[in-house]
C-alpha cells in the first residue's frame, strides 16, 4: 500500500508561506501537518504530491521520500488534514478495500484507488489535486479537522498544542518516563510544573520563567533557553532551538 500525501487547488490560501514549500510541511502544534500524517500510517511507503515547480526543492527537504506512485494500490490524504484517531477510522471501519473519495463540504480530504481506477489517475495526474481527479467514484463526509486557511494556523495552535502535549504526557506515563529529564539550573521557576517537560539534552538556564499557568510548554531536546528569559504556555519549543536572554514567549506559540 501507498500514501500519496498531496496539495489540492487552495494552496493560495497560505501564501506568501505556500510560495516556497507544500502546504503539509507548515508547521502546527508540535509538528508539521506532513508528520502527522506519516505517524498516523508509519506502515505505509509514502509518495509526496506538490506543485511541479517546487519538486526538486521537496525532494532535497524530504530525503528518502519517493516523488511517484508506484504501487497497485493508494491511499490519497490532503496535505491540510489534521491527523488524528477521526482520520484513522475512515478506513479502519471498511471491512473490504474499495476505490472511494471523503469530502468534508466542499474540500477533498481522502480517497482509496487500486486497479485500473489508480492507473487512469496517475496517466492524468496534475499539478494540483481536486474532486473532480476522482469523479465517478462513491462519495462519503468525512468528520475530520482540515486547516484551511493561513490564519488557522495561528488561531488553532493553543488547542493543538495543549492536544499533542496530552497525548506525549500519556505516552511518557506508560514509560515512566521523567518530566523533567534535561539540565535545569538553580534560579530557574517552573509554574505549574505538571504541565511541563523539558527533554533530556535541553537546558534552562537561570534566571527563566516558564508559567504553564494556562496552558503546557514542552522543551525538546538540544533546545536553549537563555538566561532571564519568560515562557508562557501552551508553547512548544522544538528541537535544537535557541531563546536568547531577556525573551519572552507568550502562548500558543510553536518555535523550532
Amino acid at each position: 500500500m501507498q500514501l500519496c500525501i498531496f496539495e489540492d487547488k487552495r494552496t493560495s490560501n497560505f501564501f506568501p508561506l505556500t510560495y516556497s514549500r507544500p502546504v503539509y510541511d507548515l508547521l502546527f502544534g508540535f509538528s508539521s501537518l506532513k508528520d502527522k500524517i506519516l505517524n498516523a500510517f508509519p506502515e505505509y511507503k509514502v509518495s509526496l504530491h506538490c506543485r511541479n515547480y517546487l519538486s526538486k526543492v521537496n525532494a532535497l527537504n524530504n530525503p528518502g521520500l519517493n516523488n511517484s506512485i508506484d504501487n497497485s494500490e493508494c491511499l490519497f490524504i490532503n496535505g491540510k488534514v489534521v491527523a488524528d484517531n477521526h482520520l484513522l477510522k475512515l478506513f479502519s471501519k471498511k471491512k473490504k478495500r474499495e476505490n472511494i473519495v471523503f469530502v468534508k463540504e466542499d474540500t477533498l480530504i481522502a480517497a482509496y484507488l487500486s486497479g485500473s481506477k489508480l492507473e487512469t489517475f496517475i496517466k492524468n495526474q496534475k499539478d494540483e489535486i481536486g474532486l473532480e481527479d476522482f469523479d465517478g467514484l462513491p462519495v462519503e463526509e468525512a468528520e475530520v479537522q482540515t486547516i484551511n486557511y493561513i490564519w488557522d494556523l495561528i488561531n488553532l495552535n493553543g488547542k493543538e498544542l495543549i492536544k499533542n502535549f496530552e497525548s506525549i504526557s500519556a505516552k511518557r506515563k506508560k514509560k515512566n518516563q521523567k518530566k523533567i529529564a534535561g539540565e535545569v539550573y538553580d534560579g530557574v521557576h517552573l509554574v505549574n510544573k505538571k504541565e511541563i517537560i523539558i527533554e533530556k539534552g535541553a537546558v534552562v538556564k537561570p534566571g527563566v520563567v516558564i508559567d504553564a499557568s494556562n496552558g503546557p510548554v514542552f522543551i525538546d531536546k538540544g533546545a536553549e533557553i537563555f538566561p532571564n528569559s519568560v515562557i508562557e504556555g501552551p508553547v512548544y519549543i522544538g528541537e535544537s532551538a535557541k531563546i536568547k536572554s531577556g525573551a519572552v514567549v507568550y502562548e500558543n506559540t510553536t518555535i523550532g
